[in-house]
């Protein structure tokens, strides 16, 4: 049985980067704490930009599909962060997402497990 060379961080290099930028950004701002409260909003940014990067990785499929998929997951996350009904809302579009991936990766068949 022959498998194909899989590559790992991603097939795009430029959003690999963007990711890792990302992950940077959310440890320096765990690091550096400020009075002013900037470090939140550094963490803040490198979570949206790691959380949409690897979303727009894990979907094959066209580059609107995988663009759609990293801006509802952005929102939904968001959402998640209330209390009540929007809570629900933002559990059901994460839950969309999710189902969204995996469905991109089922039907260009590169899902194994």
């Amino acid at each position: 049985m022959h498998t194909d060379h899989r590559n790992v961080v991603g097939s795009d290099g430029s959003v690999s980067r963007v990711v890792l930028a990302g992950l940077a950004l959310v440890i320096t701002g765990l690091v550096v704490a400020d009075s002013l409260g900037v470090h939140f909003i550094i963490v803040g940014l490198g979570i949206g930009v790691t959380l949409s990067g690897t979303v727009y990785l894990a979907t094959d499929g066209s580059e609107w599909l995988r663009i759609a998929n990293a801006f509802v997951a952005l929102v939904g996350c968001q959402l998640v962060g209330f209390s009540g009904v929007v809570r629900g809302v933002g559990g059901a579009l994460v839950g969309a997402v999710v189902v969204s991936v995996l469905y991109s990766r089922v039907s260009e068949g590169r899902l194994d497990w």
